[in-house]
């Protein structure tokens, strides 16, 4: 993950430090002094998502990762809506 690139996808597994490429954009292969090591976090990976930080999960961590990994993107899933609503018979 990078700074100045979008977001990867987000998936289930993004907590799993083998699946490297979910590791924090702070992660730096050439200057030690600036490695984090680790992976993004399940909030992290929620608001990449763009869930509130309040939004309140249920489940265990690996419940909470499949939650966030199968969702659609709050902002996605609103610009479709958008779209779909003019063929809705909605009044």
């Amino acid at each position: 993950m990078r700074w100045d690139q979008p977001s990867l996808t987000i998936r289930t597994e993004f907590f799993k430090p083998e699946k490297g490429q979910y590791l924090h954009p702070q992660w730096d292969p050439n200057d030690p002094a600036k490695r984090v090591n680790r992976v993004i976090t399940h909030l992290e990976a929620a608001l990449l998502q763009d869930f509130p930080e309040t939004f309140a999960w249920c489940g265990s961590k690996i419940q909470i990762a499949r939650q966030i990994g199968n969702a659609v993107p709050v902002g996605l899933a609103a610009a479709i809506a958008s779209h779909l609503r003019r063929y809705l018979d909605v009044t």
